[in-house]
This record gives C-alpha cells, sequence and structure tokens, in this order.
C-alpha cells in the first residue's frame, strides 16, 4: 500500500488512492474507501481526535488573532470583541470540520499504515 498522503486528505478523498470521497455528507465521515479496502475511522475515538487535536486548536488560534485584531485596529469594547470571536470561531469549525476530519484520518494513517489483506482494525 502506498504512504498516505495529506494532499488528498485535504481533498476530502481516500488518504491513500485520492479517488473515492472521503465524507458521506458535510458532517459525516465514510465508512471507508472499496478501491483500498481500508476503514477511514479506525475506533470510535476518531471523532474526539479530530475535534480535540485539529479543530479546536486552529479554531481557538484563529479566534485569539481576530479577537485582537478587532481590539486593536477598531476599538470596540473587549466583551464585544470577545462575543464576536466566540461566534465566528463556531462558524468556522462548522465549515472547517470535513477538513480536520481528513487531516485526522491522514494523521492515523501516516502513523500506523494500514495494510492490505490483513486481518487488522482498519480493514472493512
Amino acid at each position: 500500500m502506498t504512504e498516505a498522503k495529506l494532499s488528498h486528505a485535504l481533498k476530502r478523498s481516500c488518504p491513500y488512492c485520492g479517488e473515492t470521497p472521503l465524507m458521506e455528507t458535510w458532517f459525516k465521515l465514510a465508512e471507508g474507501c472499496p478501491k483500498c479496502s481500508i476503514r477511514y475511522a479506525r475506533d470510535e475515538a476518531h471523532y474526539s481526535g479530530a475535534s480535540q487535536m485539529v479543530a479546536f486548536p486552529v479554531a481557538s488560534v484563529l479566534g485569539l488573532l481576530e479577537g485582537a485584531l478587532i481590539w486593536y485596529f477598531f476599538k470596540l469594547d473587549i466583551l464585544l470583541v470577545a462575543m464576536l470571536a466566540c461566534v465566528s470561531m463556531v462558524l468556522f469549525i462548522v465549515l472547517f470540520w470535513p477538513f480536520a476530519l481528513g487531516i485526522w484520518t491522514w494523521f492515523e494513517h501516516y502513523m500506523q499504515p494500514a495494510i492490505v489483506g490483513s486481518e487488522e482494525p482498519s480493514q472493512f
């Protein structure tokens, strides 16, 4: 099996072949790739890893940066700035979610590559 590629995952396709869609819907990861015979989510904690290790840290850094820029340039009340930053962070997570799942799926498969024909849990 070839190495998992981040470029495929960012295009929301199979991290190995890049042909099969990674997502069934905007929020739901597909079960796996029929061409490569791999399962995308290897365990129940897959969504937790995508949210806690990718989506939330990126949204937090961008929200903090956005809040600092709004406060510095527009001199708004800090409470208003915090509310604007929180709303934009939630919207960002909704829009970024498929990409966060793609990045996390790539990371899991990069660290523990699937082996074709094996009986490991990554096969489906």
